[in-house]
């Protein structure tokens, strides 16, 4: 199992001139070497494709021109497309023995010949490419951990916690929180009411 970058399908690539070329996205544009751009994968990474200079890809990663794509071998699982803004966090793969619990907003939906999951709350959103993926996101109805969700979808545990990942970094799926996980649980709502909520119509006191 592995992680592949790719471009995003919203990127285009544009010739500058014989020596750069232009990448624009829905969040900017980035020039970057004409052979660098010629040796990036696009429509998501294989196995056998990807970008070898760490320092413009971090760039590219930062201004959301990048796509994250689980694969089993050389067959992709799903991939994770940035929205607008560039994702706040890679994804970092789920632990095999933590369970995840599929969000009320996570909206699963055909368009066109593709299935993607997408949620509110960001613009980016999750093309499935695997139908076991789908299974997985079946799964998650209840409170499931990988090694569950692998024995029913027929995917590996890797592979499953692969997804879960791609899935977690943009709130499609949430780990639950158990015994002392509570704690920064809790003030994690904690925080947010005071950012959000409180300066729209609450106060401190109670009072409107």
């Amino acid at each position: 199992m592995s992680k592949m970058l790719g471009l995003s399908p919203a990127v285009t690539i544009k010739s500058a001139d014989a020596n750069w070329s232009e990448l624009v996205g829905p969040n900017g544009s980035l020039v970057v070497p004409a052979n660098f751009a010629s040796t990036l994968p696009t429509n998501g990474a294989s196995p056998s494709s990807a970008g070898s200079d760490p320092r413009l890809m971090q760039k590219l990663a930062d201004g959301g021109f990048l796509s994250v794509t689980a694969y089993d071998g050389d067959a992709p699982l799903a991939t994770l497309v940035p929205g607008i803004k560039p994702l706040v966090l890679m994804p970092v793969d789920a632990l095999p023995t933590t369970a995840f619990r599929l969000s009320r907003f996570a909206y699963l939906h055909r368009t066109k010949r593709r299935v993607i999951i997408e949620t509110p709350t960001t613009s980016a959103y999750l093309e499935i490419h695997d139908p076991r993926v789908a299974a997985v996101a079946a799964g998650l109805a209840f409170d499931q951990t990988p090694i569950a969700l692998a024995a029913s979808s027929g995917l590996s545990i890797s592979g499953v916690c692969e997804v879960l990942g791609l899935m977690r970094a943009i709130g499609i799926v949430m780990a639950v929180a158990r015994g002392l996980e509570f704690v920064p649980a809790v003030n994690s709502l904690i925080a947010w009411a005071e950012r959000e909520a409180l300066p729209h119509g609450f106060s401190n006191t109670g009072l409107v």
